[in-house]
Order: structure tokens, then sequence, then C-alpha cells
């Protein structure tokens, strides 16, 4: 059987080649980071385009009908009777599922992060921003909910089912210190909160623990500036390798998938300090993920031993 797969990150790539099915053909979304880079050495792969807007609603109307038209052919004309992608969320992902089940071909959905367990972990907002992506010609069928006809489907993840793997890498510490790392996230960019509430809400730890905090930032977040008595920003360094080889008292984040790669008891989730109380009660439901949550740093010394 043919098996094509659209892997979005590098993470994806690492999942396919961890999990060794034989792809035929990867199908790679223009415009995004250049991951077919990251391919095994002679894969076939093409790009696709996909939901795509301009302030002119009648043009975007009609490009993303090509844009679909034209998905939709490169999946017919490869000859798959697989499909392996990783998001159900954005319309393309649900018309790639439509179009694939449709054809009757097998669509394996395999866990990307916390979006496969939570969504966005504001159900209002996500909605909102579909409706008016779908009144600019994006793909509507399915378009109010995060999850997409999974029980039509084949789901594999690693912490509910268990079966889809990824090796956690094990610790080489070189150095220790005693100081809290933090994992950021772009949350100011995607207007889940302001710059200045999201800077306090970092230093607030320092405020409650006494601990400097080590902040890493995330690619696609704008620069911050924090009071560098109580934050230094790590920049320069791959956060889930740096955070193998040097141990910290304790290492937290909002709600970023990355902590899921690291290993030991001494990592948690902080939504609710940053007022993300949804995320926080989403992220509760599933403590098969092994990471505790926690809003209250004063006793972290303690915590992460």
């Amino acid at each position: 059987m043919r098996t094509i797969a659209l892997p979005e990150t590098r993470y994806h790539i690492e999942l396919i080649k961890e999990n060794n099915p034989e792809i035929d053909l990867y199908l790679i979304r223009r415009n995004s980071a250049p991951y077919e880079k990251s391919l095994p050495l002679g894969a076939n792969f093409s790009f696709f385009e996909a939901d795509q807007f301009s302030f002119n609603p009648i043009r975007s109307i009609k490009a993303n009908r090509n844009l679909y038209n034209n998905l939709s052919r490169l999946i017919s004309e490869s000859g798959a009777g697989r499909v392996i992608i990783f998001a159900d969320a954005k319309p393309y992902h649900k018309y790639i599922i439509d179009c694939c089940i449709k054809n009757g071909m097998d669509v394996e959905l395999w866990e990307d992060g916390l979006g496969y367990y939570i969504g966005s972990g504001y159900k209002y907002r996500f909605i909102a921003k579909s409706l008016i992506k779908a009144s600019f010609g994006a793909y509507s069928k399915g378009i109010l909910s995060e999850q997409h006809r999974r029980n039509e489907i084949v789901t594999r993840d690693r912490f509910l089912q268990k079966n889809l793997r990824y090796p956690v890498q094990e610790p080489i510490f070189k150095e220790s210190l005693d100081r809290i790392a933090f994992i950021g996230q772009p949350l100011v960019n995607d207007r889940y909160l302001s710059a200045s509430r999201y800077v306090s809400v970092i230093e607030s730890i320092y405020d409650q623990s006494g601990i400097m905090v080590d902040y890493f930032p995330h690619p696609r977040e704008q620069p911050m500036t924090f009071n560098e008595s109580k934050v230094r920003v790590v920049e320069g360094v791959s956060t889930q390798s740096y955070l193998c080889t040097v141990k910290y008292l304790h290492c937290t984040t909002a709600f970023s998938t990355a902590i899921l790669n690291l290993s030991g008891d001494n990592r948690s989730f902080c939504p609710g300090l940053f007022g993300l109380k949804k995320v926080e009660r989403a992220l509760s439901k599933y403590p098969e993920l092994g990471v505790r949550i926690i809003n209250d740093f004063s006793s972290v010394g303690w915590l992460g031993k």
C-alpha cells in the first residue's frame, strides 16, 4: 500500500523515522519552514498550498477553491492507500481527511503535541477565528470543531493509546544550575495576553521563589525585555538538547509541548499563572501526560528534588 505523509515540523519527521513506516511521498506545505531538508535522503516530496487569505474576500475565496482542488489532485494522483497527518484542527486538515475518506483511503492522525489532546484551550476563540476563515474561502465542513471525524480514522498517540513511539532524550547532565528553566511560548504574538503582562508573570516566578529564572524563548515570539536581576534570556541553543545537559531545580512552561519531550519529576505546566484557566482545566484532564500543574513557585526548591 502506498503511503503519503504531511509533516509540518521537524518533530513530525522524527516521529515518522522512529515509527518506521515506508513513506512513498511527502507533501510539504509551501511557505512553511524548509522541513524537506530534514527528510530521509532521497525521499520523494512535493509542495502544496492551502488556506491562504488576502484582504479581498472574493479573491481569497477563488484562490482557496483552486488550492483545495490542486491539493485533491495531488492526493489522488499519488495512488496512495494510506495518508498520515499530524493535526485535524485547521480547515485544510479537515479537507484532507474528508477527501481521503471519500476516496477510500485510510487516514492516520498522529499526535503532534498538546493540541491533539486539549485543542487550543479556548474553544470560542477558535470558533470565531474559524468562522472568519470560512468567510474568506476556507473549507467549512467541521469548522466549529477542533477534532475532525476521529471515530472514522486511526489515531495514534504517545500517552493515551501509547501506540506511537517517540524517544524521550535521556539527560546527560554536564552541569547543574540552582535556577528555574522556563520554556517560552508566543502567547503575546497569539494574543493570549499583553507583552507587559507576560513579562510580569515570568518575573513573578522569581518573586514567589526567590530563584533566578532562565528563559528560553520560542522561535516565533517577539523579543522580551526582562528585569535581568530576576530573569535571564538564554538564546542560541536548542532548548530540548540544552535542558538534557544542564540540570535545573525545576523546568516549567505555560503549556508548551516541548516539556513532554523531557524526562524527570521536576517539570510543570503553569497556565493558571497567566490567567489561562481554561487551558489549566483542559490539562488537568490528562494526568497521563506525567507533568504536574502548579501556580505557586514558593516551594519549587523541594518540588524539584
